[in-house]
């Protein structure tokens, strides 16, 4: 596996990658052209695009993404859909790009990556690899957070009508 500096400078120099997103994601189905062209527009050589809006899609297109092994894989969607790809990219010599088109987008805020297409575009073309931990629950690895109890019965339970309703949550 290379070092993290090895894959920030091949990023960097070869512009080798790959896009996945969810288009079942708050803004995914939006933005997915719009996010794809950013990318080419940055320098990106797309080896492959995978818009996924099917139930159950999404692991099949980041397994297909990962398997054109390119050096960042961009992800847009939510952060069920970022920790879908960090935990299939853990230990892996692919860095996750991540493209907040979610509705929380609590990771993306986390590792300081910005809302804004444009700029999170913006910071993959130049921005630096990182580590990132994951944590492991129940035999489930996980990156951003794992919840119990009534905060995980809420996110289960919430009515996809809910999360996509402008007044239904705030996201900056």
């Amino acid at each position: 596996m290379r070092s993290k500096q090895e894959l920030d400078a091949a990023i960097r120099r070869e512009r080798r990658a790959a896009l996945v997103v969810n288009a079942r994601s708050r803004r995914g189905r939006r933005l997915f052209q719009e996010a794809r062209a950013r990318l080419v527009d940055a320098g990106f050589t797309l080896l492959g695009t995978f818009p996924t809006d099917r139930p159950g899609e999404l692991d099949a297109s980041l397994a297909a993404a990962a398997e054109l092994a390119p050096d960042l894989l961009a992800v847009g969607g939510g952060d069920g859909t970022i920790g879908a790809a960090a935990r299939l990219l853990a230990h892996r010599d692919i860095a996750l790009g991540l493209l907040p088109l979610g509705t929380t987008n609590n990771f993306a805020r986390t590792v300081g990556i910005p809302l804004d297409l444009d700029a999170a575009v913006a910071t993959l073309a130049g921005g630096k690899v990182i580590d990132v931990d994951l944590g492991l629950a129940d035999g489930m690895p996980f990156a951003n957070h794992v919840g119990i109890g009534l905060s995980a019965d809420v996110m289960a339970r919430a009515p996809a009508r809910l999360k996509r309703s402008p007044a239904g949550w705030h996201t900056r």
